[in-house]
This record gives C-alpha cells, sequence and structure tokens, in this order.
C-alpha cells in the first residue's frame, strides 16, 4: 500500500492566502489519523516541489517523522526537471537533474575570535 502526496503548486503566498495555514491543518490531521488508525506496510511519500510555497510543511513533516517513525515518512523536495524517485528507507531527500541528495551534518573547525570592544560599565 502506497500513500502519495505531490505539492505541485508553484504559487507565492499573498497577505491575504490562508492555503499555507489551510495546507498544514489538512496534513497534520492526515497524520493524526494515519498514527491512529492500522497502517501495516503503508509506505507514506511527500513529494514537494522545492521552494518556498512547502517550507512549513516540510518542517511538520520532519517534526512528524521524529515523533512519530512508525509512519516511515519519506519526504522528497524536488527541483525542476528533477526525475521522481521513491526511496525504500525512510528518508528527506533533494532531487535534483544530476542525481539524488540527502542531507547530512558536516564537521567544520570555528571561525577565528574577533576582538570586540567591552559594552558594559564595571
Amino acid at each position: 500500500k502506497n500513500l502519495v502526496y505531490y505539492g505541485a503548486s508553484k504559487l507565492e503566498a499573498t497577505t491575504d492566502d490562508c492555503t499555507q495555514e489551510d495546507l498544514l491543518q489538512s496534513v497534520a490531521a492526515l497524520l493524526l489519523n494515519l498514527t491512529k488508525a492500522s497502517r501495516e506496510n503503508l509506505q507514506i511519500f511527500f513529494v514537494l516541489e522545492a521552494g518556498p510555497r512547502y517550507a512549513g510543511l516540510v518542517g511538520l513533516l520532519r517534526v512528524a517523522a521524529k515523533e512519530h517513525p512508525e509512519l516511515k515518512l519519506r519526504i522528497m523536495i524536488r527541483e525542476p526537471e528533477a526525475p521522481l524517485l521513491f526511496p525504500a528507507l525512510p528518508v528527506e531527500l533533494v532531487l535534483r537533474k544530476d542525481g539524488s541528495y540527502i542531507s547530512q551534518l558536516v564537521t567544520t573547525s570555528p571561525p577565528p575570535a574577533v576582538a570586540t570592544s567591552t559594552l558594559y560599565k564595571k
């Protein structure tokens, strides 16, 4: 069994736009129902077009994936002309024309200290 949510809107949000709130509420309700229902072997895929339109939804899905790993959410952020991919494991991917990418932390050295003046009085 597969459940695929495909977010393809490229509309920019406006000040009178309530669609973001409606989208987040409907997906939150869907996820809540899925956590309560029997979902044996259910594969859940969220394929979202890259851009600010789905930023809030990506955040919601990241939290849901951490709080409910049993949902096995797969989050794909698809850039223009990228091939569609359905990964076997729960993961978040960025799909580009040249391949699939996963976010990861990289160890770096801290920047050198900068001398600053003291702004407080003793």
